[in-house]
């Protein structure tokens, strides 16, 4: 390894870091990474075991930019395309990157005093900071974020952040699961949004893993 340049050492005896190749390897990787095509089993997983529409977003300042998009037959025709926006308060996907960015009632006070008033969408929109603040702080505390007719009336959606394993090197990514509100209630709110935590903590990026679960066929975690 240190003859290829992937080890090296400060000095002899001491501990091994990571030489010049290893590190121009893994910025090459990076720089050459397609969010869409390496994150698409997982979308796929999701969309297969749920049966609804799913996205992939990003945080960009007051909105969510959407990176990905598996669209299912579900009675409606969403919204949302990949590479369209919607205000992030108002989403599954940007609620629960905002309860991970910020972590108490100041920050996000100090996030709607920058990017307020909050838009409405429906009139179950969030319009105030304290209100997020609750949100967000619930969202937490059950793992996924809930957007219940926020964005577009008559759907639901769950949402959790997918912490990939590069860090800071990329932005922050969330995959939600949407559906006529009626379907989403009728296989469990709180067993899609366990199950979509459940399928990112247990992917293994860059192959395919399956945990057996669907919320149409059952499962014995649920």
């Amino acid at each position: 390894m240190r003859e290829r340049a992937f080890a090296s050492q400060l000095k002899l005896g001491g501990p091994y870091l990571l030489g010049p190749a290893a590190l121009e390897a893994a910025f090459t990787f990076h720089s050459n990474l397609d969010f869409r095509e390496f994150l698409r089993p997982l979308l796929t997983e999701v969309q297969s075991a749920s049966g609804q529409t799913i996205h992939l977003a990003t945080l960009d300042a007051a909105e969510v930019l959407y990176f990905d998009k598996l669209e299912s037959s579900i009675g409606v025709r969403l919204t949302s395309v990949i590479g369209g926006r919607n205000p992030t308060h108002a989403t599954g996907v940007g609620k629960a990157l905002l309860a991970a960015k910020l972590p108490d009632a100041a920050s996000v006070d100090s996030w709607v005093a920058q990017y307020g008033p909050l838009a409405v969408r429906t009139s179950r929109t969030i319009t105030t900071a304290s209100a997020l603040a609750r949100d967000l702080e619930e969202t937490r505390n059950r793992g996924y974020a809930i957007d219940d007719e926020e964005s577009e009336m008559g759907l639901l959606c769950v949402a959790a952040t997918v912490p990939l394993v590069f860090g800071a090197l990329v932005p922050p990514l969330a995959i939600s699961v949407t559906g006529l509100k009626s379907t989403m209630l009728s296989l469990g709110v709180d067993a899609l949004g366990t199950s979509l935590t459940t399928y990112i903590t247990e992917f293994e990026f860059g192959s395919r893993t399956s945990s057996g679960c669907s919320p149409r066929g059952g499962c014995a975690r649920w």
